[in-house]
C-alpha cells in the first residue's frame, strides 16, 4: 500500500516528487531528473515556441513573406502552364518539387483567397492565431459546419404549407354525394361526365344531345 502511495504524482510537492523521481533513476543508473521542474520548464518554452510561430507566420503571409511570394509564384506558374505535363516540366527544371506539394497548394490557395471576407473573418476572429495556412483551412471548415449545424437548428421542424392543393384537376363544381340525377346544376353534370366517359364516348354523348335538341325544337 505504501508503494503504491510513494508512486502517484504529488504536484503539490515537487521537491518530495523529485527525491522519489531521485531515488527510483538511482536505483537504475540513470540520470536523475526534477520532472515537476522540467514540465514546467517544457511548458514555457512550448508557449513561447507557438507564439513565435504565430508571429513569424503573420510575416510569411505578409506583403513580401515567404508564403506570400510562393503564393504570388504559384498562381503565375498556373497561368503560364499549358497543361498538367508542362506545369510538371517547369517544376522540375526549377527545383520547385523540393517544397512539399501541400503547401505549394495552400500557398496558392492563400494567394487567391486572401482578399475574401471568410479568410478576412477567420484571421481576425481566431484568438490563437494561426500558423500554418492549413490551419486557416481548417478553421473555416469548422466554421462552415458549426453555420450549417445552426441553420438547421433555427430552422422550423415543419414548414406552413396551407391549404393542400388537390391531386387531380380542378374540373369545376364538384359532384354532391346522395343527390338525384335531375337535381344535380350543368356544371356538376359536366364534371360527372368527365370522371366517367372518355373522349370518344363524350363526342357521341354530345351529338346525341344534339340530336334529341334538334327533334324537340322541330316538334
Amino acid at each position: 500500500m505504501a508503494n503504491e502511495n510513494s508512486s502517484k504524482l504529488n504536484v503539490d510537492s515537487p521537491n518530495q516528487d523529485a527525491l522519489s523521481s531521485e531515488n527510483r533513476n538511482n536505483q537504475t543508473g540513470t540520470p536523475t531528473m526534477d520532472i515537476f521542474t522540467e514540465s514546467k520548464a517544457l511548458v514555457k518554452l512550448f508557449i513561447s515556441s507557438e507564439k513565435k510561430a504565430i508571429k513569424d507566420f503573420s510575416k510569411a503571409i505578409g506583403d513580401g513573406g515567404f508564403e506570400n511570394r510562393l503564393g504570388k509564384l504559384m498562381v503565375a506558374i498556373r497561368e503560364k502552364a499549358t497543361d498538367a505535363a508542362d506545369l510538371k516540366q517547369f517544376m522540375r527544371k526549377t527545383g520547385l518539387k523540393a517544397i512539399d506539394r501541400q503547401r505549394l497548394a495552400e500557398a496558392e490557395w492563400f494567394e487567391i483567397n486572401r482578399n475574401t471576407d471568410v479568410v478576412k473573418a477567420t484571421i481576425k476572429d481566431s484568438k490563437k492565431g494561426f500558423t500554418s495556412i492549413g490551419g486557416i483551412q481548417n478553421a473555416i471548415r469548422r466554421n462552415e459546419k458549426l453555420n450549417q449545424a445552426k441553420a438547421t437548428d433555427d430552422s422550423p421542424k415543419g414548414e406552413d404549407k396551407g391549404e393542400e392543393s388537390p391531386k387531380g384537376e380542378d374540373k369545376g363544381e364538384e359532384t354532391p354525394k346522395g343527390v338525384m340525377f335531375h337535381e344535380l346544376t350543368v356544371d356538376q353534370l359536366v364534371v360527372l361526365i368527365e370522371r366517367n366517359f372518355n373522349q370518344d364516348e363524350m363526342l357521341l354523348l354530345a351529338k346525341s344531345l344534339a340530336a334529341k335538341v334538334i327533334v324537340k325544337k322541330a316538334a
